[in-house]
């Protein structure tokens, strides 16, 4: 089981990364932006990323997961999955 404080801190990483991302391109943004923009330290970053990359590809694998997850339930492209699939990134706060 993952620790809920664990939890809140890396979705707070990804909301950083979202909001900056609106304002910048990902190679102007520093880890120090992020843990400002997330309300945490490069400390805390570092202790759960070895960099911004790692972050992202997370947060990629997270997202994927969620999405298979919904389609095992289903046969590929039959419409009640594509209709789960839709609601589910429409339900999806995804920064």
């Amino acid at each position: 089981m993952t620790d809920a404080r664990v939890v809140k801190t890396k979705q707070k990483l990804y909301r950083a990364m979202g909001e900056l991302l609106d304002e910048k391109s990902f190679d102007e943004i520093t880890v120090i932006d992020l843990a400002q923009q997330a309300h945490t330290t490069r400390k805390t970053f570092y202790s759960h990323y070895q960099d911004k990359i790692e972050l992202i590809e997370e947060y990629e694998n997270q997202i994927f997961d969620e999405l298979s997850k919904l389609q095992a339930h289903y046969k590929f492209l039959d419409k009640n999955y594509i209709t789960t699939y839709f609601r589910h990134i429409g339900n999806q706060d995804y920064y």
